[in-house]
């Protein structure tokens, strides 16, 4: 009886550790870009995989990877911001324009960094 018990709750806490791995696991995503994503927080994976414009400022939070994908442009009008204490990491063989339309013209409202930590860097 008592090797019985022993082995159960042996089995349960396996149980267990493997469904907290595999949660902690899941809280990270791979999330497709569109015009509506712009808040873009820890552990995501962020993928462009075709034309999409966001007309809003994005805001990172936490560690952030971008993919871009082959022949995908990504044009943010109103640039990244990535405060202090957050990071991107940008991979892949697309296209980004942040801040800009075009790579040339701003588009922002004021002077603005493409990518920076606000609206008024520069």
């Amino acid at each position: 009886m008592e090797r019985t018990m022993r082995g159960l709750f042996s089995r349960a806490a396996a149980t267990l550790v493997l469904m907290l791995l595999t949660t902690a696991t899941a809280w990270a995503a791979d999330v497709t870009v569109t015009s509506e994503t712009t808040s873009w927080t820890d552990g995501n994976t962020y993928n462009v995989t075709s034309n999409v414009t966001i007309t809003d400022r994005i805001t990172v939070t936490g560690t952030v990877t971008l993919n871009l994908g082959a022949g995908a442009t990504l044009t943010a009008t109103k640039g990244i911001t990535v405060n202090t204490g957050n990071s991107l990491t940008i991979n892949g063989t697309g296209t980004l324009y942040a801040g800009t339309t075009n790579g040339t013209d701003n588009t922002c409202e004021s002077n603005c960094a493409g990518i920076g930590d606000g609206d008024d860097d520069v």
